[in-house]
């Protein structure tokens, strides 16, 4: 067998911190050291129409935190949803709903569907944040 090159990703405006491929597409979750990460479509080698439309909103969404994203799963049950962490951070995106428009970890503390790790775990900060369910 002949291994050849499928396709190259596109220039990112940082560096990957992780990568990780869909189970149930063709798709390549890319995360970024600024905090945004972006779906690309293996096959039609370009950027999901989500990551086309939300990524770029992705930063002021995680609020003030300096969190560097650093991995990423995909929820089996729900193929729809990514769960990205860092050291300090766990984020899960629904990618079937839109991304809100305020910031997510305040919108989740009026919900109070905000849980700091200092408060219901134990020592540590951890930020718990959900952009959908």
């Amino acid at each position: 067998g002949t291994l050849l090159v499928h396709s190259t990703l596109p220039v990112f405006e940082a560096r990957h911190t992780a990568v990780a491929f869909h189970p149930d597409s063709e798709s390549l979750v890319v995360l970024l050291s600024t905090g945004v990460f972006y779906i690309f479509e293996v096959e039609s080698r370009s950027l999901s129409d989500w990551s086309k439309e939300y990524s770029s909103q992705l930063p002021p969404l995680l609020g003030n935190t300096s969190s560097v994203l650093l991995g990423v799963t995909m929820d089996t049950a729900n193929p729809n949803v990514l769960i990205l962490w860092g050291h300090d951070v766990l984020v899960r995106i629904d990618l079937s709903q839109a991304v809100p428009t305020a910031p997510v970890v305040e919108a989740a503390k009026k919900r109070g569907k905000y849980q700091s790790g200092r408060d219901r775990h134990g020592p540590g900060n951890k930020k718990c944040i959900s952009t959908g369910g």
